[in-house]
């Protein structure tokens, strides 16, 4: 059963008897449990994680599995900066990109919409200040701000930041009113997809919602290391409208030119900032080819 349904049932004022007897008709048997495990298309990726015995790991809306594999590619990168040096900085530079490519299969985005770089808060910064300068040139007088109420708290601060006496912040409790506060005046909207985290558990094509922003963490269902940076996607659309809020080194035409003035890069790569995290974006690297690999759908199946 649904856990929707359970709550539905709590909001209905069900008995407890009548509850309890759902539930007890949903569980399966240790034998059933056994025969689902044996007949499991995903039961060999079991082998790709250090996964403490004896244990059933339930804690990956927090922090995902350690994949094997994630000790070799660390050794790897300390054997390239060892024999090449300052030369390392070539593959480096290109990782954030490279993954984020990678994400983007996994989210529906077309190539080069996605790119590794900083924490979600930092990168939904860039999207939510993005959004009200594009919206600044082509709809001036546009004045709210739409957020579900349901949002992760950090969001208001973000928002907070953002507005000035310009913008009214405006919320809803239910998808269901969205529709009821769109108008001409909305500069942006703010939702997510599944509170709080999604990207590696629940399938999700960016380009067939025609999303404009989107920005996800890679430490929960991609498995990567704790406080690995995140993601974020940008429609190709927007690209090159105007300047993201944090103008960083990276996000510069030519960074080693040292220009007093800051000239923006083309494309997803004006959406960095400072020098991309090596070791875990390689780890990204090893664990989001986990999950290619064992595909969305599948893995959407076993939930």
């Amino acid at each position: 059963m649904d856990l929707f349904e359970i709550d539905s049932l709590k909001n209905n004022s069900k008995n407890e008897v009548e509850k309890e007897n759902i539930l007890q008709s949903n569980l399966m048997t240790f034998e059933e449990c056994v025969k689902a495990d044996e007949n499991d298309e995903l039961k060999n990726f079991c082998s790709k994680f250090q996964i403490p015995p004896n244990t059933i790991y339930f804690c990956g809306n927090s922090l995902g599995l350690c994949p094997i594999e994630s000790e070799k590619v660390v050794n790897q990168i300390i054997q390239e900066w060892e024999q090449n040096h300052i030369h390392s900085w070539n593959l480096a530079i290109q990782l954030p990109l490279k993954v984020g490519n990678k994400i983007g299969k996994l989210i529906g985005a077309e190539e080069n919409e996605t790119i590794i770089a900083d924490s979600t808060s930092i990168n939904l910064f860039k999207c939510l200040g993005t959004s009200i300068a594009i919206q600044k040139i082509k709809n001036p007088n546009r004045r709210s701000i739409l957020l579900d109420r349901e949002n992760f708290s950090n969001d208001l601060g973000l928002l907070k930041l953002l507005s000035t006496d310009e913008y009214k912040i405006r919320y809803f409790d239910d998808e269901n009113q969205l529709e009821d506060f769109l108008n001409d005046d909305v500069v942006c909207i703010l939702l997510s997809h599944v509170n709080y985290h999604h990207v590696g558990s629940v399938p999700i094509n960016l380009t067939e919602v025609n999303a404009d922003f989107a920005v996800g963490c890679t430490d929960k269902y991609l498995n990567s290391s704790p406080g690995a940076p995140a993601f974020i996607y940008v429609n190709k659309k927007h690209q090159n409208v105007t300047w993201q809020p944090l103008t960083g080194w990276l996000g510069h035409q030519s960074p080693f030119k040292m220009s007093k003035d800051y000239e923006p890069t083309v494309g997803i790569k004006n959406f960095l900032v400072g020098t991309p995290e090596v070791l875990p974006i390689s780890i990204i690297d090893c664990s989001v080819e986990i999950t290619l690999d064992a595909g969305m759908q599948l893995i959407r199946k076993n939930h």
